[in-house]
């Protein structure tokens, strides 16, 4: 009798430990995924987005729901420049990983239907100190980046550009205008005939207006 109620107390006994062993475990394990960072996602639409024209140096086309990126050299030396200009205020800058823009067709465009020429394109990080309502050939930009994004038309899908790499334009963001950033959109190069069609945040689409996607880490909540 004595040996068989030592035999279960020892087996009780076993059973708590492995018992406390799990639970101990469990417990670490929910501490080491606090400190595991997740990837998320933010989309910011652009706040301000204009077309100037070597041709008509003074006139304004910010109100206009197509952004009209074009070159023309061989008949009137024509070429068409956009901007796009995104808030950054309320981002933390330095949990950014990648800046992907999209661009999408403007389908019902004055301009024609189709893109057409060269769509293969540049893009630059400018200052922020325009706005669509007044922004024209004459105003004078500076460049806040060394760098630049070349656009192949094979990188087009469904006569959109979408999710296209510009994390190294990250170092273009003007903290002297509201800590924006400006994109100067050109064909390149800017000679022979290229048109792309792109809509505007004027379009009646909210889905279709330029937009950034920016993917960062930030530390999962206490669990």
């Amino acid at each position: 009798m004595y040996n068989h109620s030592k035999f279960v107390f020892i087996i009780l006994m076993s059973a708590i430990l492995i018992i406390s062993c799990s639970n101990e475990k469990k417990t670490n394990s929910s501490k080491d995924d606090t400190s595991l960072a997740v990837e998320s996602e933010a989309m910011i639409n652009v706040s301000e987005d204009a077309t100037i024209i070597s041709t008509s140096p003074e006139r304004n086309l910010g109100k206009s729901d197509i952004l009209l990126l074009s070159i023309n050299t061989t008949t009137n030396n024509a070429i068409n420049r956009c901007y796009l200009k995104f808030d950054f205020n309320s981002i933390e800058l330095d949990k950014i990983e990648k800046l992907n823009l999209s661009l999408f067709k403007n389908f019902g465009s004055v301009y024609g239907a189709q893109h057409a020429g060269n769509q293969n394109f540049a893009i630059r990080a400018v200052s922020s100190n325009w706005e669509e309502k007044s922004l024209n050939w004459n105003h004078q930009f500076s460049y806040n980046s060394n760098n630049r994004v070349t656009v192949d038309k094979s990188q087009m899908i469904n006569d959109n550009f979408e999710n296209l790499d510009i994390t190294q334009l990250l170092d273009g963001i003007d903290s002297r205008n509201g800590q924006s950033l400006s994109l100067e959109l050109t064909i390149n190069p800017e000679q022979g005939y290229g048109k792309i069609l792109i809509c505007s945040k004027e379009c009646i689409n909210e889905n279709a207006w330029p937009r950034l996607t920016l993917k960062y880490k930030s530390d999962a909540a206490s669990l």
